[in-house]
């Protein structure tokens, strides 16, 4: 039976795992997904490590390792925590970041367990070689099963949400988590275990172990999820669209071109862009044109260096503010845009609200700069991008007052 001490010892993993990715999840603004990628892939070998070996008695007859209840189960809490968070197009590099990494471990796993198999090297700390691969079967088993699941979970949560939008986040999370590990235990077990005398017993420690592992990380992830900005829900289609890089959006972004300055997409990209919005497959996408206010006593006041580097405050600021799916833009001169794919008048409206907080005073200039602005939404403003362009630059205009 667990005593406090392994209670403490258990918790401590979690919570060390939640702030290992948590916090990498929250350098994205300057680092992009790379330190969260380097996270995911670091903790790949962990897992698969202690799955192999170390396995802790925490009930009569039941078994627990924290490679399967906690790094296991982080993977799929990680995903859903990026698609709720920033949407789709960041859970899709999650996933592949996760399903890549899991079938590195496996493969130089499997050419060590081979090179040990063929040759007798020396063994200091007598490791088996079983730890660095458990077979074929259970390689590939695991890869696919892992794949399902990563589907699964990101699917069910959408419907959920979809469904039951009321609900705190961390209601559908749990539950999504809960039912996708136990799906995932009775698979990968079934299979790989086939007819072994205890196989009824495994199945058992491991639905209890990573369901208790599947609510830790639903409520407390879905809890600190609560109160933040959450990205609009996708329908299941836009899911597996993006999932399957069937977008449109994506591939413009591969040849998209950017204003030398300030690192936002440039006017010719944004003409372009309306030709891959509106079709059927969107329910709403909204523009927010941007207009800096006193720039030109910037300009003749500190000269255009710091004009500069003002513009680039800005760009930050507006990359800071908007999704990993959205596009931003600097048109010319001191004027931006961004357009939100998939978002509707209401959270439009948010991200605007963020934007206007921007306000720059420096000792010189008789006022400070802020950002003026325009909104409008497809389909209630315009059937195109040319109509909603000219929509927000008449509230842009009246804003500027």
């Amino acid at each position: 039976m667990a005593t406090m001490t392994e209670v403490g010892f258990w918790a401590g993993h979690f919570i060390l795992v939640s702030s290992l990715l948590l916090g990498a999840y929250r350098l994205r603004p300057r680092l992009g997904l790379s330190a969260v990628i380097a996270v995911v892939v670091a903790l790949q070998f962990f897992q698969a490590v202690l799955s192999a070996s170390y396995y802790w008695e925490f009930a009569d007859g039941l078994m627990a390792t924290p490679g399967s209840a906690i790094l296991f189960v982080s993977n799929l809490a990680l995903l859903l925590y990026a698609f709720a968070r920033d949407g789709i197009a960041t859970a899709r590099v999650i996933l592949y970041a996760i399903i890549i990494g899991n079938v590195v471990t496996q493969l130089f796993g499997g050419f060590i367990a081979v090179h040990i198999a063929y040759s007798e090297p020396a063994n200091f700390l007598a490791i088996p070689p079983e730890i660095f691969h458990q077979g074929l079967l259970t390689a590939v088993v695991g890869v696919c099963v892992l794949y399902v699941d990563q589907v699964l979970a990101l699917l069910g949560f959408s419907w959920l949400r979809q469904r039951l939008p009321m609900l705190p986040v961390a209601i559908p999370m749990t539950f999504v988590l809960v039912v996708v590990l136990a799906v995932d235990t009775v698979l990968f077990l079934s299979i790989t275990h086939w007819g072994h005398e205890q196989l009824g017993a495994m199945i058992t420690s491991g639905v209890i172990s990573k369901s208790l592992g599947g609510v830790a990380f639903g409520l407390v992830w879905g809890m600190y999820l609560q109160g933040r900005r959450l990205d609009q829900t996708d329908d299941l289609q836009q899911v597996l669209r993006f999932l399957f890089f069937q977008d449109d959006i994506d591939k413009l972004r591969e040849v998209a071109s950017r204003d030398p300055l300030t690192g936002l997409l440039n006017r010719r990209t944004f003409d372009r862009l309306g030709e891959h919005l509106f079709d059927e497959n969107n329910r709403a996408v909204s523009l927010i044109l941007c207009d800096v206010d006193n720039f030109k006593q910037v300009n003749d006041t500190l000269g255009h260096a710091a004009g500069d580097r003002i513009l680039e405050d800005i760009a930050d600021f507006i990359a800071e503010s908007v999704r990993e799916m959205d596009f931003s833009f600097r048109l010319g001169g001191d004027e931006f845009a961004v357009v939100l794919p998939r978002c509707d008048a209401g959270r439009a409206r948010e991200v605007y609200d963020r934007l206007s907080e921007f306000h720059y005073q420096q000792e010189g200039l008789e006022q400070p700069v802020t950002i003026s602005m325009g909104l409008a939404t497809f389909p209630e403003d315009g059937a195109d991008l040319g109509d909603l362009y000219e929509q927000a630059d008449a509230r842009l205009y009246d804003a500027k007052g």
